[in-house]
C-alpha cells in the first residue's frame, strides 16, 4: 500500500467536507515515466478549512508491470474502479480480467 498526499484548495470562507472515494483512480502525471497508476483503496471523509491543505490517501497499485511509484507526480482523475476489492491482488486480479 501506499500513500498519497492530495493538495486540496478550499476557495471559500467556510469550511467544506468532500469524499475522496474508493476506486477513485489517480493517474501519474507524467505518463512516460514507468510508474504505475494507483486506486484509492477506502473512503477518504475530508474537512478542508479556507486555503489548502493536504489529506494523506491509501492507495493500491493498478498496473502490476510498471515500476511501484516513488514521489511521483500525479492528478486525481473522474475514473472510478466500481469492482469490488480489498486487497492489492483483488485489484491485480480485476484488472487482468482473472476474476
Amino acid at each position: 500500500m501506499y500513500y498519497v498526499d492530495i493538495d486540496l484548495e478550499n476557495k471559500t470562507s467556510l469550511p467544506l467536507t468532500t469524499t475522496i472515494t474508493k476506486g477513485t483512480v489517480l493517474e501519474v502525471k507524467d505518463l512516460k515515466s514507468g510508474a504505475q497508476c494507483l486506486v484509492a483503496a477506502a473512503d477518504v471523509v475530508v474537512q478542508v478549512p479556507p486555503g489548502r491543505s493536504v489529506v494523506q490517501v491509501p492507495t493500491l497499485c493498478l498496473n502490476r508491470e510498471l515500476a511501484p511509484p516513488s514521489a511521483n507526480a500525479g492528478r486525481l482523475t473522474p475514473f472510478v474502479m466500481t469492482s469490488p476489492f480489498t486487497t492489492q491482488q483483488d485489484v491485480w486480479d480485476r484488472i487482468s480480467g482473472s476474476v
